[in-house]
């Protein structure tokens, strides 16, 4: 299947929390008496229903666990787009002639945000949808890099939106060790929580990767991992990653070992010195290449004549990756 999709690049300001929350008109009119009491409710706008605004803090953390069940189970393993649910979403219009939803939680804020209001051509229809991705990313982006140290000591994490650097330190001051707290499960979710508290009033945007960086949809066979989007060197993306049992071999250089120094012997006439070069593991296709000088299969066991000096032994697969690389010398 080709699928191609092309759209102008145009400038789409998200407001900010405070203008939102500026523009929110109840739909319901209310008498009340001096004191703030309701004696009578009326809805005035037939076209919407929107009650008094609750803050976030408000909510029942039973609503807010049914909303996401419902709406968007993949909620905290995406950054505003579920890229897969998409994808199967334009699957099933244009191949199976069928609607599909994919939007997910932040996706239908945007939504609200932009003003969409459903219906129009199918034109319109894609160009609001563009429009939403690109406010949901603004909404959500931001990066950040955990740590933990030894005998988990202490951990951190450190990150940016385009507005604000936060860094967290998790530890104890004597230098005890804690109990099974990674940065992950310690100093993450404290900056996670900082990083909304900054943003609860100002959205954040996505920087421009950097020339020659690439992001890639991945999936995990067996899926022990949910989809996520990761970012690649250009040339060196994948859209999979598959796990190996606990027995699969992996390719590697066996012979000679990383760092060795082999010498030769001057007793030894030198028609008669070899140095075995084998790989395990190799599958077929897989090479070996000794500085620049690809000498057969990695399948086979490789018996070569020493020459004196520092030697680069790679093992590379049938796209010319490098998948094992050693250094030995003779001297």
């Amino acid at each position: 299947m080709l699928l191609v999709a092309g759209w102008r690049n145009t400038t789409i300001v998200v407001p900010s929390f405070a203008a939102v929350r500026a523009q929110y008109v109840p739909s319901e009119a209310y008498l009340v008496d001096r004191h703030g009491e309701v004696l009578e409710a009326s809805r005035r706008n037939l076209g919407v229903r929107r009650f008094d605004w609750v803050a976030l803090d408000g909510t029942s953390p039973a609503l807010k666990t049914a909303v996401i069940e419902a709406e968007d189970r993949q909620f905290y393993e995406h950054h505003g787009i579920d890229w897969w649910a998409a994808l199967a979403a334009i699957k099933a219009q244009l191949i199976d002639h069928r609607r599909r939803g994919a939007s997910t939680i932040t996706m239908q804020l945007a939504s609200l945000i932009h003003g969409d209001r459903g219906g129009g051509s199918r034109q319109q229809q894609w160009r609001r949808k563009i429009a939403q991705v690109c406010i949901a990313r603004s909404l959500e982006f931001t990066f950040a890099k955990t740590g933990t140290s030894k005998d988990m000591r202490d951990n951190w994490c450190i990150g940016f939106s385009r507005d604000f650097t936060v860094a967290v330190w998790v530890g104890n001051f004597e230098g005890d060790a804690m109990h099974d707290v990674s940065g992950v499960t310690g100093a993450a979710p404290v900056w996670h929580d900082i990083m909304l508290a900054l943003h609860r009033e100002l959205a954040t945007a996505a920087p421009k990767p950097p020339l020659g960086i690439v992001a890639t949809a991945i999936r995990f066979i067996p899926a022990v991992e949910p989809p996520r989007l990761e970012w690649y060197l250009a040339g060196t993306q994948t859209d999979r990653v598959v796990g190996l049992s606990a027995t699969a071999k992996i390719a590697h250089i066996v012979s000679p070992a990383n760092g060795m120094i082999i010498a030769l012997d001057p007793d030894i006439p030198a028609r008669s010195q070899r140095i075995p070069l084998t790989a395990q593991g190799a599958p077929a296709g897989m090479i070996v290449r000794l500085n620049d000088t690809v000498l057969g299969s990695a399948t086979q066991k490789i018996l070569w004549a020493p020459v004196a000096g520092t030697q680069h032994l790679t093992l590379e697969d049938r796209a010319g990756r490098t998948v094992d690389r050693i250094l030995f010398t003779v001297r």
